[in-house]
């Protein structure tokens, strides 16, 4: 069980969540990430899902649109120089670790197993959904 604090402040676009510290024996760590690959396949992503790819329909899912709140109420915190890279990667360890208490997943299109017109999901795993996470707050513009 995870042991992250989490504050939820209000704001435009709704509730944004931070979080505010973490354990780093909580978060799963970069070498469990990598050590098991394990392939989920969906037909159809939740509301709650984080959808990996491009485009508007992408962007607009709300599961995107809540990962992204997370990510813009992180970024000073991930920003901030005195942080060793341990520490940022325990940021976005938190920050997956969040979408996934949540129930969510993180999916990306199987364009190996599109039978019979019904498109496939496969979630990433964690190493690709922290690598994805702390891509985000790195290109998160700071306000």
């Amino acid at each position: 069980m995870s042991n992250i604090n989490i504050k939820k402040n209000g704001g435009e676009g709704g509730d944004a969540v931070r979080i505010s510290s973490f354990s780093t024996t909580a978060v799963i760590s970069a070498a469990t990430a990598t050590s098991a690959t394990i392939t989920i396949t969906a037909t159809s992503p939740s509301d709650i899902d984080v959808l990996c790819g491009r485009g508007a329909g992408v962007n607009n899912h709300p599961g995107n649109k809540t990962y992204r709140k997370l990510i813009n109420a992180n970024k000073e915190l991930y920003a901030a120089t005195s942080f060793s890279k341990k520490t940022k990667l325990q940021i976005s360890l938190s920050i997956v670790a969040t979408i996934r208490h949540l129930g969510g997943r993180f999916l990306q299109r199987d364009t190996k197993n599109n039978k019979n017109g019904v498109v496939w999901w496969v979630d990433i795993g964690d190493k690709k959904a922290v690598s994805k996470t702390s891509q985000g707050l790195r290109d998160a513009k700071l306000n």
